[in-house]
């Protein structure tokens, strides 16, 4: 639970994460002021080779498939139009003017084409030859479509999910932590139909003006969830794996 005022303070794990820091602070600066919801701002409190950045906590509470369940029709509604207007307006944010504040744009194709090697590596071994074929078609398919149609790539929060989208007393929603942001394809950021469900989608696309395959794409990286997760649960030793197994086959049978 967060409190109006608690500060939490932010220091690079590794080198590699001080230039990610930076942006973050500069784009979350400006985008605050078009930006109709409260999102975190990290803030420069000490400017050495191991930078510090405080950051005032978010009001409320993550909200999780739990939280989510237990709210009325009327809340759910007014969280659907606060979500749409969250991701409509961070989408319509100038590319250009992005670029010059250091947001990187993500190679989605030889990404997605690494994504699918380490899963050959790591999860194929492990699973049924029917896992095998559904999990490979997806992404085949997925590279076809991608290579035959073109995609607008927009600013992407690139984490937006339950713990990074909280709820605060009186309803109102706040968005924390764009450190995975890039510019990239903005069907990436609905990956939260399994917390969510289809009634947020279906309220998503009546009020957002998505181009014909956006929802084959936000399936793709939904699906890839899955497999992902199971590869490194298996890498970690994790008591997951049985049930992430289970989890992705039941996906892989829903795509046929």
């Amino acid at each position: 639970m967060g409190s109006a005022g608690d500060k939490v303070y932010r220091v690079p794990r590794r080198s590699a994460y001080v230039e990610k820091d930076e942006t973050e602070a500069r784009f979350c600066a400006e985008f605050a002021k078009k930006c109709s919801l409260g999102i975190s701002i990290p803030r420069l409190i000490v400017d050495d080779s191991i930078p510090i950045y405080e950051m005032e906590m978010m009001p409320g509470r993550p909200l999780t498939k739990e939280i989510y369940r237990g709210l009325t029709v009327g809340l759910k509604k007014s969280v659907w139009e606060q979500m749409v207007i969250f991701l409509r307006e961070l989408h319509d944010c100038p590319v250009d003017m992005d670029k010059d504040l250091g947001v990187k744009k993500y190679d989605g194709v030889d990404e997605w084409k690494e994504v699918l090697v380490q899963l050959e590596e790591v999860v194929f071994p492990v699973v049924g030859e029917d896992i095998k074929r559904a999990v490979s078609r997806r992404f085949e398919d997925f590279f076809e479509l991608t290579a035959n149609c073109e995609i607008l790539y927009t600013v992407i929060h690139g984490d937006f999910a339950p713990e990074h989208i909280w709820l605060g007393d009186r309803g109102e929603i706040g968005v924390i932590d764009f450190a995975d942001m890039h510019i990239y394809d903005p069907a990436y950021d609905l990956r939260v139909e399994y917390c969510y469900g289809q009634e947020f989608l279906d309220y998503f696309y009546g009020k957002y003006d998505a181009d014909d395959n956006f929802e084959v794409r936000r399936s793709f990286y939904e699906f890839v969830r899955r497999p992902r997760n199971l590869r490194h649960s298996i890498l970690t030793g994790s008591d997951e794996v049985g049930v992430q197994m289970r989890q992705l086959e039941e996906e892989c049978q829903k795509y046929g």
